[in-house]
This record gives structure tokens, sequence and C-alpha cells, in this order.
């Protein structure tokens, strides 16, 4: 989404935040499937968990401001 790679602390704070995340969902399945019911697509098949999780990972690269300025 950037364009470029990661750096290893940048990695490493994604990817513990995606595990903080992955837990909470799996411990919480109604409110993976519940932040899964937002758009048009619907939830996808598979484990909601981590389904969620990605999408709270991808939504942090989505809304970094290097992604939305191309400066």
């Amino acid at each position: 989404t950037l364009g470029r790679s990661p750096g290893p602390q940048e990695l490493a704070v994604l990817a513990k935040g995606f595990s903080e995340d992955l837990a909470y969902f799996q411990a919480n399945p109604e409110a993976a499937r519940k932040l899964l019911q937002f758009g048009e697509s619907g939830p996808p098949p598979g484990d909601a968990a981590e389904a969620a999780a990605y999408t709270l990972a991808a939504n942090i690269l989505l809304n970094l401001d290097e992604f939305v300025t191309r400066e």
C-alpha cells in the first residue's frame, strides 16, 4: 500500500497490534462478527477472529498519512 517495504520497527508495531487484536477477537467472537458485518461484500468465509484482526491491520495502513498524500 505504501510502495515500500516496512522498516523493522514498523513491522514489529504492526505485528504486535495484529497479535493483540487477534487475541481480543478470539476471546470476543461476537465483536469479530459485528466488525465484519460492515461493507457490501459481507463477512469472508473462515475464521472471523483472524479476518477481523486483518481488517484492523489494513485499516491502520490505509489511514497513514503516507498512504493518503503520496508526497
